[in-house]
């Protein structure tokens, strides 16, 4: 009898012909055979070589075109004479130079924490220029107008004079005008205050006793202005009236003189002559003009005949080709040629 039983051999003990069957079918099972990226010429090329080729070569492109950036902020004045502006320069390389001018002036700047700040005092056009080390530069333009460097403007064409007054008006656009500083000086040099202004509106009124008036007129910064103002008095001087009129009537017509009788008859005799002098000259201009002959008519031209039409010219016959005038000639021979048949 066979009986089955439960043992099995160690696996050192197993025969080796198991292993290599079991080998056999699971290489005919798991036909994917794994290989390495590295085996891929194709890829190894791209991963190794061309991409960080292009990378390097976009991070030079970057440094090399990198611009640095100025960027600048100008502050409000609270004087009218001093503004402060602050420089900050944003690059990823360093800075090889920089400049800040104000009407092509070169202004001094201090550094602190990375940004450079100045005082301005003058108004004009603000030039900075930054340049970086790859060559990349950058260049900012600004015009600076908010500091009260002129005087206020008076009006010297719109003014009113009268009753012994004046009447102007002031302005300044900026700092504005001081009005408690206003005075004006009269021809004696004495100091004359405006009896009274309006801000609003910007008149300003003295009172004129003299003929002449200078007038200063002051902003809060201290700029001056100043502006003249005459006063003409217009009418007859009577101060030489008897020597021009004496009453004796010898030089003038007011008196009352002896010889008027002659000096009448005289008047209406010189009177006469003039108006008949003028009679005789107004005669003579109001002839009338002869009126001027009237010119002859030119005869008018002959009219030129028409040309006669030119007949056409009759067309040329084409030339005949020289080969048909051969081709002709042998035809015209051909029966010459040719035997003739024999007459019956």
């Amino acid at each position: 009898m066979n009986r089955h039983s439960s043992y099995s051999a160690p696996r050192g003990e197993r025969p080796l012909h198991s292993h290599s069957s079991q080998r056999g079918r699971s290489s005919k099972r798991n036909t994917y055979n794994k290989r390495s990226w590295k085996d891929n010429k194709t890829l190894f090329t791209l991963v190794c070589y061309i991409l960080p080729f292009i990378l390097i070569n976009l991070f030079i492109l970057f440094l090399a075109i990198s611009t640095p950036k100025a960027e600048y902020t100008i502050s409000e004045t609270k004087d009218y004479k001093t503004v402060d502006l602050s420089i900050k320069v944003r690059s990823l390389l360093p800075i090889k130079t920089m400049s800040v001018t104000l009407e092509s002036e070169p202004i001094e700047l201090e550094k602190e924490k990375g940004v450079y700040s100045t005082t301005l005092t003058t108004n004009g056009t603000l030039e900075i220029y930054v340049v970086g080390w790859n060559g990349m530069s950058d260049r900012e333009y600004d015009h600076i107008a908010t500091l009260d460097d002129g005087a206020p403007s008076i009006d010297q064409e719109n003014y009113v004079m009268e009753n012994g007054q004046l009447i102007i008006n002031v302005e300044d656009s900026l700092s504005g005008v001081n009005y408690d500083a206003v005075y004006g000086t009269d021809e004696n040099e004495q100091t004359v205050k405006p009896s009274s202004y309006n801000k609003d509106t910007g008149e300003v009124t003295f009172v004129m006793d003299t003929s002449l008036l200078n007038v200063f007129v002051p902003d809060y910064v201290g700029n001056i202005s100043s502006a003249s103002f005459s006063r003409v008095v217009e009418g007859i001087d009577t101060s030489t009236r008897g020597e021009d009129f004496p009453s004796d009537g010898k030089n003038g017509t007011n008196g009352a003189g002896g010889g008027s009788g002659s000096s009448t008859e005289e008047t209406t005799k010189a009177k006469e002559t003039t108006k008949a002098k003028e009679t005789t000259k107004a005669k003579e201009t109001t002839r009338p003009a002869r009126p001027p002959k009237p010119k002859r008519l030119q005869k008018p031209r002959r009219l030129q005949k028409p040309r006669r039409l030119q007949k056409p010219r009759r067309l040329q016959k084409p030339a005949r080709p020289r080969r048909l005038k051969k081709r002709l000639l042998q035809l015209r021979a051909l029966p010459q040629l040719l035997p003739q048949p024999p007459l019956p």
